[in-house]
């Protein structure tokens, strides 16, 4: 749910999304204007996609107002391990992995570093 809300600061015209996230409301409030933050590096870890407790929301969110020269993905993106005993993949686990292949596929030349063993 989205909507124009006025903050605690009378400030007006901020995007206020509220999403439930295990079970706390969660409020994020983003300036309404889509600029996106660039940045040399990011990092990302334990994000555990494939598993009840990822918060895959509030990454896709991140990944929406964020932008990197590079981004790592450095350990536990996706939870194999959990996903052998119980799977879980619902709708947004899918939205952060075609948001970080859109986000490798628009650079030129593409750049993924696969981590090493």
């Amino acid at each position: 749910m989205a909507a124009l809300e006025q903050d605690v600061n009378g400030n007006k015209g901020r995007k206020v999304q509220h999403s439930n996230v295990r079970n706390q409301l969660v409020t994020q409030i983003h300036p309404v204007d889509t600029k996106v933050r660039r940045y040399r590096a990011i990092f990302l870890s334990d994000v555990h996609l494939g598993t009840k407790g990822c918060q895959a929301e509030l990454l896709l969110d991140f990944l929406r107002h964020n932008d990197a020269d590079t981004i790592y993905l450095v350990g536990d993106i996706i939870d194999f391990w959990r996903i052998k005993r119980n799977p879980h993949w619902p709708q947004q686990h899918n939205d952060v992995v075609q948001k970080l292949l859109r986000k490798v596929r628009q650079r030129n030349p593409p750049d993924l570093y696969p981590r090493q063993p």
